[in-house]
């Protein structure tokens, strides 16, 4: 019994959405085995299936970009780090290109979370809540900044002695 193609394009959105870390690995797996695996459907896909799936993994990025700069996960063991997040960021950054995505929705964004959340961390260190949990020296925040077009001038001072030194 063959499945239905809209039921195969679901359970590959649902493989490429939740994947792992890296979701542009996922995204080309499910491509190849929805079109030339051998032991695959062998289907054809539209430019709005591979949307679809370019979508979910677009949406998978979102998700473990913001997840490492999201206050309350700071004590979760899913927690890597504000370093994640620049890594993430970067990995997103160049998987757009070489989709011919846009990732100003998500830059805006980032830049409004990435400031809340140094914010937030200077505050609770600062008020004994808790010990620093970046895990990244100020240059490569700085860097994250400019990237995002944004100033961390206001808060250098605070932030720069939470941040590593090597």
């Amino acid at each position: 019994m063959t499945m239905p193609r809209e039921d195969l394009l679901e359970d590959e959105w649902y493989h490429v959405r939740h994947s792992g870390e890296i979701p542009e690995i996922a995204l080309h797996s499910s491509i190849y085995y929805l079109t030339e695996d051998g032991d695959g459907p062998g289907i054809e896909l539209t430019p709005a299936d591979l949307a679809r799936l370019h979508h979910a993994a677009s949406r998978r990025y979102r998700e473990i970009i913001f997840r490492d700069i999201t206050p309350a996960n700071r004590d979760e063991t899913s927690y890597r780090g504000v370093l994640r997040t620049i890594s993430n960021w970067r990995r997103y950054k160049r998987f757009c290109q070489r989709q011919a995505l846009s990732t100003d929705m998500v830059k805006s964004e980032l830049a409004v979370w990435l400031l809340s959340f140094l914010e937030r961390e200077i505050d609770d260190v600062k008020g004994g809540v808790r010990s620093s949990s970046i895990n990244c020296t100020f240059e490569d925040i700085a860097s994250l900044a400019v990237e995002l077009d944004i100033s961390l001038d206001p808060m250098e001072k605070s932030l720069r002695p939470l941040c590593l030194d090597f």
